[in-house]
């Protein structure tokens, strides 16, 4: 028998007190999550469809019976959208914020409790309600009680310890199941998995009950005498952190208790996939997965932070179910929006079909492309409001499905090339309509790491290739074809005028959201004077969590404010006058292309197109025909919450050049430098930005660093992706 690095745990536990419900209160769960109580739905991590649902608990935080709202998200997923007939709020008694609903139940039986709100609807009260007697046209108030526990386990897979996790995911990697005596793998086209985080993405499918691979992990435990395994939810930020070595929190994790259980029926599966996803996603059947581009991870990896080690899944809370509707536009969005119906062709990197080689690459070359420690981190970029936007939502719009850019994509990428560690290295684009006819069959970006000082390149190197000639690796591309709806379209003349006109007026009507105010100084100064205030974080920032009040946090206020993103600046005639400030030379945008993202991502838009700031963009319009150069677009659908809103912007004036600086960074740190060699050439509807793309091949050009410095560099970026050892 495998020898499992089991250990005793004493731990708080929570779930639904199902012992203790009245009939009312069994009705509206049933209404609500049928399938989340019901005796013959699989769970993850059962092994088959015999483990009970009162095996599964949310790990609390000590006597409180507060679990950071993991119980919530474990419900949502389960909520029966198609039939839930209106509007149902979730709001947990045993959260911090919670104090005066604690004080209205205090000394009650439902002390500790869930409250379904079902709200009314347009017409009278909603269906649950109406069906059980009620007429006035009022919300309805259900009180589910809670079981707290404080249990002792002997012998528990603790995913929390570090150490445990790592043999955990060596183990799973490589698990066998016994078939009359020859050890059978249970997934042997898969390759073998190093790090918990390269597991972690499959354990977190968005499938109700999981997936094959966590049936096979419930199966194995229970037939090795595993008292109960403490694992990270699917269905709510989870998180890891460490302080100097040792785990100081951790939040998001569920227990399922197999003591007692009989050894499960499930027969082992073989499984024929022949890789780990990468991205949290939704299994479709054992080689198809949809990728949920709104869920992605951070992870603290540097050698001299003191939490290093830490790692937390974002975006889980916010993922909507398969069959969950759209939310609707908030009431209190602009109606005025200029919104456009769009049909366009979108590419970027084809991330799924990366091999080890290929990624590895993309780290060496462009750390910061998609996050330095992609996909782990992630990085702001133009437009995105906040860094909470993955990068993954960015693309260039193509001509045709032959996904031709007119090189966006291309110097797009280049921005990010750290030319100074890397090396002088070249860049090419399968998709140019004339390129050369040895180009890779399909759609591929080349990226050409040639010899460096009379040596093949120091990542060629560690690939065991030591011929001194360059080194291609192919990057494949993706291309899509996309209908979108609600799009704000700067291809269209009259929505970039409307923004410019309307740009000083851009406000968030965030009453009734749920938010936390990291300084509460800072907000409390912007509500007395609405003068621009750079508090200790970022400008002072607010996080807004999210209006869905199914979503709860730990708030300290609720803010009931109109926010005016840019209050100190003037309005423009038109679109060309804000154009410079549009295309600035900064990584990431600056404080105007934030607020426009914040603004747009708040008022529920499905996408961005935008002008590319490291391409030469344009539109030339001749009689009908118009001809479009140079753009990208952020897709914002299903984004349309923000976890920080950034107040302040020092500026007055807006740039009449285009310029380098200050970026995201306050103004006053930095003032713009124009670039002489940019210029916005206009006549009549056409208009084109000319230089960004010669300017950005110039910085580029530099002496080649010593070769010590590039090596470096490598074997620090392969490390981080744990790219492919070299071939034999």
């Amino acid at each position: 028998m495998i020898e499992i690095p089991l250990q005793p745990a004493d731990v708080w536990l929570k779930q639904i007190d199902v012992d203790n419900l009245n009939e009312l209160g069994v009705d509206a769960v049933r209404w609500m999550v049928p399938r989340f109580i019901a005796a013959d739905a699989e769970r993850r991590y059962a092994g088959d469809d015999s483990l009970g649902r009162d095996r599964y608990f949310t790990l609390a935080e000590g006597s409180t019976g507060w679990d950071h709202a993991t119980l919530i998200g474990e419900l949502r997923a389960y909520i029966d959208w198609p039939n839930l007939g209106g509007r149902v709020a979730i709001v947990d008694s045993t959260a911090p914020s919670q104090v005066n609903l604690r004080e209205y139940l205090r000394g009650d039986s439902l002390e500790r409790c869930l409250v379904l709100r079902f709200d009314k609807v347009d017409n009278g009260p909603h269906p649950f309600a109406a069906a059980h007697g009620q007429t006035e046209m009022e919300a309805l108030d259900i009180f589910i009680p809670l079981a707290l526990l404080h249990l002792h386990y002997d012998r528990v897979l603790d995913l929390r310890q570090p150490a445990v996790a790592g043999w955990f995911t060596r183990q799973v990697g490589a698990l066998t199941y016994d078939l009359d005596g020859v050890a059978i793998e249970c997934w042997p086209f898969r390759p073998p998995l190093q790090s918990f985080l390269d597991l972690l993405p499959t354990l977190l499918d968005q499938n109700r009950g999981g997936n094959l691979v966590t049936r096979i992990i419930g199966a194995w435990l229970r037939r090795n005498d595993v008292e109960a395994l403490i694992y990270p939810s699917a269905r709510r930020e989870c998180a890891m952190v460490m302080k100097d070595g040792a785990v100081d929190t951790t939040y998001g994790w569920n227990l399922v208790d197999y003591r007692g259980a009989n050894p499960p029926d499930t027969v082992y599966y073989l499984d024929s996939s022949d890789h780990w996803v990468t991205q949290v996603s939704r299994t479709v059947s054992e080689t198809e997965y949809v990728p949920c581009d709104g869920i992605w991870f951070e992870v603290r990896e540097r050698d001299v932070d003191p939490q290093r080690g830490s790692w937390v899944v974002r975006g889980l809370t916010s993922h909507r179910a398969e069959d969950e509707p759209a939310p609707a536009v908030e009431p209190r969005a602009r109606t005025d929006i200029p919104w456009r119906a769009a049909t366009v062709w979108i590419k970027q990197i084809d991330t799924e079909a990366l091999n080890p080689i290929g990624r590895a690459a993309l780290a060496v070359a462009f750390p910061n492309f998609r996050g330095r420690d992609d996909p782990l981190t992630v990085t702001e970029r133009r437009y995105a409001g906040d860094y909470s936007l993955p990068n993954g939502r960015y693309y260039t719009l193509a001509h045709d499905d032959n996904g031709w850019d007119d090189g966006t994509l291309v110097a797009e990428m280049l921005a990010y090339c750290d030319v100074e560690r890397v090396g002088p290295i070249a860049l090419f684009d399968s998709t140019l309509p004339d390129d050369s006819s040895d180009a890779p069959a399909g759609k591929a970006m080349i990226i050409e790491f040639p010899p460096l000082h009379g040596k093949a390149h120091p990542f060629a190197s560690n690939l065991g290739f030591d011929e001194v000639v360059p080194l291609h690796v192919s990057i494949p591309l993706a291309v899509r074809h996309v209908r979108l709806w609600r799009v704000f379209d700067l291809l269209d003349r009259h929505v970039g005028d409307w923004l410019a006109r309307n740009i000083t007026s851009l406000t968030l009507d965030i009453r009734g959201s749920k938010t936390e105010l990291i300084d509460l100084a800072t907000i409390e100064s912007y509500r007395s004077n609405r003068a621009p205030i750079h508090g200790r974080v970022s400008f002072g920032a607010l996080k807004i969590f999210s209006r869905d009040p199914g979503f709860i946090v730990a708030g300290r206020d609720i803010v009931d404010e109109v926010v005016h993103l840019l209050q100190n600046r003037t309005p423009l005639p038109g679109f060309l006058e804000l154009l410079p400030t549009l295309v600035a030379q900064e990584l990431g945008g600056n404080t105007i292309t934030r607020a426009i993202g914040a603004w747009l991502r708040w008022n529920g838009a499905d996408a961005l197109i935008y002008p590319s700031a490291r391409n030469d963009s344009g539109v030339l319009a001749g009689g009908e025909s118009v001809q479009c150069l140079g753009w990208n677009l952020v897709d914002y659908r299903g984004a349309n919450g923000l976890y920080h809103l950034y107040l302040g912007d020092e500026g007055e004036e807006w740039d009449t050049r285009v310029c380098v600086g200050p970026g995201l960074s306050p103004r006053g740190s930095m003032r713009p430098v124009p670039c002489p060699e940019i210029e916005i050439r206009t006549s009549g509807q056409s208009w084109f930005v000319a230089g960004s793309t010669d300017r950005l091949l110039r910085g580029l050009e530099i002496e080649p660093p010593p070769l010590e410095t590039v090596r470096r560099h490598v074997n620090e970026r392969m490390l981080v992706r744990r790219a492919a050892p070299p071939p034999a």
